[in-house]
């Protein structure tokens, strides 16, 4: 989802309006359309309502967690790098490069 950061008089605009708007270009055409954070939590449980039924979501509950926390990635990767580097301290700071 992308996210705009809006200022001035249309922030008051969007605020004062009800739950659902239709954002308009200056020629009054719809080219989006807002609704509040209750409206959307409605429609995302609804949707999920849709996808998943109540066996469903008992069974993901029942299911162990996959995956690993960040706190133990990190304890992997610093091991890795020290046996990587012959017995040499794994660097402080990011361990992945963002380039």
């Amino acid at each position: 989802m992308s996210a705009i950061t809006l200022e001035g008089p249309v922030v008051e605009q969007l605020r004062a309006a009800s739950s659902r708007t239709s954002l308009c270009d200056p020629t009054g055409q719809p080219i989006g359309y807002v609704i509040s954070t209750a409206d959307y939590i409605k429609l995302q449980y609804a949707d999920a309502r849709q996808r998943y039924t109540d066996a469903d979501i008992e069974e993901m509950r029942r299911r162990p967690p996959e995956g690993i926390s960040t706190d133990e990635l990190i304890k992997r990767l610093k091991k890795k790098w020290a046996t990587k580097q012959s017995g040499a301290t794994a660097p402080s700071g990011n361990l992945i490069s963002t380039n």
